[in-house]
């Protein structure tokens, strides 16, 4: 078999190893129930006896979160032809039209590295940024060339400027770059709540009885939350950079 064919059984085992890493207790019955497969049917396909599929190939690979590129070697390398695309987003400011963008919206560090290069510190290094962050100088490189890539940030001969584009993302829309995001928003939370110190941190909850039919109105109360913090936040020039999730946690070493 080659690389490509056996992409789909890879990136299989290197999903449910991450879960079990993080949940030693994870099982394979509970990691198909998550794709929404037959536990016996996903036994064989990790031991490499068996394939996905048709009709699973595609949930199984909208159920990993992969990006449209990922997404079509998968299904590609199960073996099947499958000519169905990711469900067509709404119009926004900010489209995820390619892999970049893709990128750009799942991946914590790109929305990091924008607001870090506002920081008066800020150095165009991409050691500092690294080290500033905990990524490797590479990943800080790469993140550094699709913001670039997205004219999210633009370079003249002071360095490195945000260009302060419109960025928006679809809302109560199913997109596989929003839910990786989203996990990694969780991971990120995980992290924090044992290594930073909690008078750098904010991490808290609510427990209430609530309508199903006033969700639409209490979203729209938590956006208009987010804007007038964001607005309060950055009235002045932070040294630091902080995720509101809702948890506030700092993305800064």
């Amino acid at each position: 078999m080659s690389t490509e064919t056996n992409y789909y059984l890879k990136t299989l085992r290197s999903d449910f190893e991450t879960r079990q890493a993080r949940r030693p207790e994870f099982s394979l019955r509970a990691y198909a129930r998550y794709l929404g497969v037959e536990a016996a049917s996903l036994s064989g396909v990790l031991k490499g006896t068996r394939r996905l599929s048709k009709t699973s190939v595609t949930k199984v690979a909208d159920r990993l979160n992969l990006s449209p590129n990922e997404r079509e070697t998968f299904i590609k390398s199960n073996g099947i032809t499958v000519t169905a695309k990711l469900p067509a987003a709404p119009v926004a400011r900010f489209k995820l039209d390619d892999e970049t963008h893709f990128r750009i919206i799942s991946e914590w560090e790109h929305y990091a590295i924008l607001s870090l290069v506002e920081t008066p510190a800020f150095q165009l290094n991409t050691t500092w940024i690294s080290e500033r962050l905990g990524i490797t100088a590479l990943r800080a490189q790469i993140c550094l060339e699709n913001l670039l890539a997205a004219d999210l940030i633009a370079k003249d001969d002071a360095g490195f400027k945000v260009t302060h584009k419109q960025l928006a993302t679809t809302e109560d829309v199913p997109s596989a770059a929003l839910k990786k995001a989203r996990e990694q928003d969780l991971e990120l939370a995980m992290i924090a709540i044992d290594e930073v110190a909690v008078e750098l941190r904010d991490l808290s909850s609510c427990t209430m009885t609530a309508d199903p039919a006033d969700l639409p109105e209490m979203k729209k109360m938590i956006r208009e939350f987010r804007r007038r913090f964001m607005k309060e936040a950055e009235k002045k020039t932070g040294t630091e950079v902080y995720k509101l999730s809702i948890q506030l946690i700092p993305l800064t070493k």
